[in-house]
């Protein structure tokens, strides 16, 4: 909503898919006939079956219309913006880190035949940190959460004081000149030597396995870079021994169906990532993503542990 309010504002038509499920075709139809301009993705939730649809229906579509790409609410893998932007080669993609607390705060920008970085760039000066359990901002390579100052005086979740507590804090740091409103963003991510950040995933996408943390969607990330992967969630059920197993729902594409197995996918990720952080298992599933392009955590841990049982 808050998006179309801004088009709206700036006095540009919006435009609305008519099927209830997402269908690729139908968006880059709506793009070729209606010359659309401006696109909203969800990261690669919505990004890859426009990615596979274009690579295999072999139709050249006239996306010379678009001129941005805005993504948000999830990671956006750089491979698939590259791809993207072969077929959208006048656009650009910004990739936006905002939220109803925090607002638009850090972005990344992609053009075509330039470097595609992961990284982001703060949007507010002094006003965007990682910070670890003290409050002290962490150095490069290591990981912490995005904090974000707002220059509010209030800031508050309707009756819910402890969510509230939680999220919204005044407090003085170091590193800034008097007391602030922050806000703790949930974000984990880590510094890159330039000053710009990798984002990691979510405090709540991280497994604690065997006393050492895995970010969920950096193994998810891994996995849907492999060409029979269509997409691919990581979570981490429960494990006598490790405290966490990690394990991958893993959604292949039609034309791999039955021809790779749950050995070979972990036998990549073990090429490619720190053993630990490899899932213990792989479920072939359908990836039961909603509207918004998010995985309802209890339906995948229920599927997750279904699955284990049989």
């Amino acid at each position: 909503v808050a998006w179309t309010i801004a088009f709206w504002v700036l006095q540009h038509s919006v435009y609305y898919p008519i099927k209830r499920s997402y269908d690729p075709e139908e968006i880059l139809n709506i793009i070729e006939k209606e010359g659309i301009s401006q696109m909203l993705l969800i990261g690669n939730a919505m990004a890859l079956p426009i990615v596979d649809y274009l690579r295999k229906s072999g139709r050249k579509y006239d996306l010379s219309s678009l001129s941005i790409i805005y993504s948000t609410g999830m990671v956006f893998s750089s491979h698939l913006k590259h791809d993207l932007l072969n077929y959208a080669n006048k656009a650009i993609i910004m990739d936006v880190l905002s939220s109803s607390e925090a607002f638009v705060h850090s972005v990344n920008v992609s053009l075509p035949g330039f470097d595609i970085k992961e990284t982001f760039r703060p949007g507010v000066p002094n006003g965007v940190f990682i910070v670890n359990d003290k409050l002290e901002l962490v150095k490069p390579g290591e990981i912490g959460e995005v904090i974000v100052v707002r220059h509010r005086r209030v800031g508050a979740y309707y009756k819910d004081p402890e969510k509230s507590a939680k999220t919204f804090r005044r407090l003085k740091v170091a590193y800034l000149p008097q007391d602030y409103l922050i806000v703790f963003t949930g974000d984990i991510a880590t510094y890159e030597p330039n000053g710009e950040f990798k984002l990691m995933g979510r405090t709540h996408e991280i497994i604690d396995t065997g006393g050492l943390k895995v970010f969920a969607p950096e193994v998810a990330g891994l996995l849907v870079k492999h060409p029979a992967v269509a997409d691919a969630y990581v979570l981490g059920v429960p494990h006598e021994r490790w405290g966490q197993m990690v394990v991958a729902l893993v959604q292949l594409k039609p034309e791999y169906m039955g021809k790779v197995t749950e050995e070979e996918l972990i036998r990549y990720c073990r090429q490619n990532m720190a053993d630990f952080k490899c899932p213990k298992r792989i479920i072939f599933t359908q990836i039961p993503r909603d509207p918004m392009g998010k995985v309802p955590i209890q339906i995948a841990r229920q599927i997750a542990e279904q699955a284990l049982k049989e």
